[in-house]
């Protein structure tokens, strides 16, 4: 009696072994993840981009068992129409949690950039003035971080007051004669995003809407013009208001524009009217890539 006593006992005990066995406490082993696209992607300013997400794969449990969690909005800032609003890197973690609470994480990296981004870099500048000397200095050009086909000159129009260097920082948009809206037309509506990245055929999206982000880089030589709006501003010591006027040809065609070899830049050349006080003065600046 005794003996068969012990041995229900002892398989009770195996029993419940066996059902301690198969539970998730025992599973250490946390998911695997991996990217279905490139870990680092990277994709264009107002733009649509969705999140790739991830595939996961656990030891012992369905996929569709394992919570997967993304801080994608949370990361990425975006337009009410869910566009790219801010060039910059962002990381986005994935997590993914099995039923035994054994958790992984995953970061993939998203690099938001203006098409413009292929004008910036540093230079140096030959410039001519007509009422102050001529000058050589040196100038970055930055692209715009929310609106596609913009860009800024950091020095432009420096000068000397009182012994203090002067300058200007100039904003600009990329202008193609033959792909742009039609620069010359009062009543052509230029997007506030995206400028002159529009095309006739389509001025509601900019050209580059569908494309990755190396098709459409690679198709920037075609903006051989800088459109320069009207700037009023204080210069750099605050001194005094100026205003700065892009200058163009007799057929409404900027007069500033971008040489390219190939693919490649060789030179920047700015032609604008600045106005201070009564004085107004021509200018011609030629940027050299470093």
């Amino acid at each position: 009696m005794k003996s068969l006593k012990n041995l229900i006992i002892t398989l009770t005990i195996l029993g419940l072994a066996v059902a301690f066995s198969g539970c998730p406490q025992d599973d250490t082993i946390p998911p695997t993840i991996y990217f279905t696209e490139s870990q680092d992607t990277t994709v264009l300013l107002q733009t649509l981009f969705d999140d790739p997400g991830v595939y996961v794969e656990d030891n012992k449990d369905l996929n569709a068992e394992i919570d997967v969690e993304s801080d994608f909005y949370d990361e990425i800032s975006i337009n009410s129409d869910s566009t790219l609003r801010v060039t910059g890197d962002y990381e986005i973690t994935y997590t993914a949690i099995d039923l035994a609470g054994n958790e992984t994480e995953a970061i993939r990296t998203v690099s938001v950039i203006n098409v413009a981004s292929v004008i910036a870099g540093s230079y140096d500048v030959t410039a001519v003035y007509d009422n102050v000397p001529d000058r050589n200095f040196t100038s970055s050009i930055s692209a715009d971080a929310r609106r596609s086909g913009k860009i800024r000159l950091t020095k432009s129009y420096m000068h000397t007051i009182e012994e203090d260097d002067i300058y200007l920082k100039v904003e600009a948009w990329l202008y193609s004669e033959d792909h742009s809206l039609d620069i010359t037309n009062s009543s052509a509506e230029v997007n506030e995003f995206f400028g002159w990245m529009a095309t006739p055929d389509n001025p509601d999206e900019p050209f580059f809407f569908n494309m990755d982000a190396e098709t459409a880089l690679s198709l920037m030589p075609r903006y051989t013009y800088l459109h320069i709006p009207t700037q009023t501003f204080a210069d750099s010591v605050n001194t005094a208001a100026y205003q700065i006027r892009g200058e163009r040809e007799d057929n409404g065609i900027p007069r500033s524009y971008i040489t390219y070899v190939g693919d490649q830049i060789t030179e920047i050349v700015i032609k604008a009217t600045v106005t201070r006080g009564g004085v107004v003065d021509q200018i011609t600046e030629t940027y050299t890539p470093r």
